[in-house]
């Protein structure tokens, strides 16, 4: 028997953010980094606010570090690494580490299960053996940056490997609530992608009922401050890599404007830091996946590799791409 989607089902209205509204009903909710990285921190303020509230949730990341290096008592399955504050790995470079502990030292629950570099078809399967073990019944794929949001046409595409595949593995499981959040709009123009395009892709989704608004962090909120608290901890802890996407949404929740710069990484770059990289911009997942016009290349994929392929491969052979546009006001 399918399952009734809530986003689809749900009148929404302007006194409840939609994000909440097709939450409402999940009891128990898997909150995953799309893009890799410190995609995760991203999600923490809708963590947070949906922790205070009593829902049951968890994080979960799609890794760069040398998860290979982790201790094996940590790997609860091939695909997937249970990482606690007392996890050990030599890797410098550990997001899921450094954020269990800030968890822990915030009495908050503090594993972050963690997957290596994969397919599609293994990451399915990493997220499968969540949905079974913690009795999901939402999944919410963030991504820091918009590049999630972008289907294959536009005249650049970010960074999607890592996106692309978590959104793939994510639309072929049946559950009741599936959610694809961006925080830090804007952020992309770095690698290429022309927002305008952006938003003519969540436009596209609106019409077809499949987007669910837009929602500020206020600056002063509990989970603003808290989010800050742990990118600052994140930046300390990894002072040769910090993360450029999350720095730039934490100064934009405390008001910062222009171009801050918090890190040699971004030396010699104009930054521009403005409110509406502290937005969370929400869609329905599967409407997204079907939007996407290389998802069905990458469906049959096992490693990372085959997934870069794929996309090069349709990427050269589509006759030509949509004309960016500069925002006209």
């Amino acid at each position: 028997m399918a399952v009734t989607n809530p986003v689809e089902s749900t009148n929404f209205g302007l006194a409840t953010p939609p994000l909440f509204a097709a939450l409402a009903p999940a009891r128990r909710v898997l909150i995953a980094g799309a893009g890799g990285g410190f995609d995760v921190y991203a999600g923490l303020p809708l963590a947070l606010a949906l922790w205070h509230s009593g829902v049951e949730v968890h994080l979960a990341s799609l890794s760069f570090s040398e998860l290979e290096l982790v201790d094996r008592d940590s790997w609860v399955t091939e695909q997937v690494v249970a990482v606690t504050p007392e996890s050990t790995s030599p890797d410098w470079y550990f997001p899921e580490g450094t954020l269990a502990r800030w968890l822990a030292a915030h009495d908050l629950p503090s594993t972050v299960y963690a997957f290596p570099p994969l397919g599609v078809q293994t990451l399915r399967e990493g997220y499968r053996y969540l949905v079974d073990r913690l009795d999901l019944d939402a999944v919410v794929l963030v991504d820091g940056g918009t590049d999630i949001l972008l289907r294959g046409d536009e005249n650049a595409l970010g960074t999607p490997v890592e996106d692309v595949t978590s959104l793939a593995a994510v639309a072929g499981l049946d559950l009741p609530v599936k959610l694809v959040t961006s925080l830090g709009f804007g952020i992309d123009a770095y690698h290429g992608v022309n927002h305008v395009q952006v938003l003519e892709n969540i436009a596209a989704l609106d019409r077809e009922g499949g987007y669910l608004g837009a929602l500020s962090i206020p600056g002063t909120s509990r989970e603003a401050v808290l989010y800050r608290d742990a990118v600052a901890h994140a930046q300390a802890a990894t002072p040769q890599r910090p993360s450029i996407v999350n720095g730039q949404i934490a100064a934009a929740t405390s008001g910062a404007f222009g171009d801050v710069q918090f890190t040699r990484r971004t030396s010699g770059s104009t930054l521009f830091v403005n409110p509406l990289m502290a937005v969370y911009f929400t869609v329905d997942l599967d409407k997204l996946a079907a939007r996407v016009l290389y998802l069905d290349r990458i469906e049959d994929t096992y490693g990372r590799r085959q997934v870069i392929s794929r996309i090069e491969a349709f990427r050269n052979e589509i006759p030509s791409t949509r004309i960016p546009r500069a925002f006209p006001h």
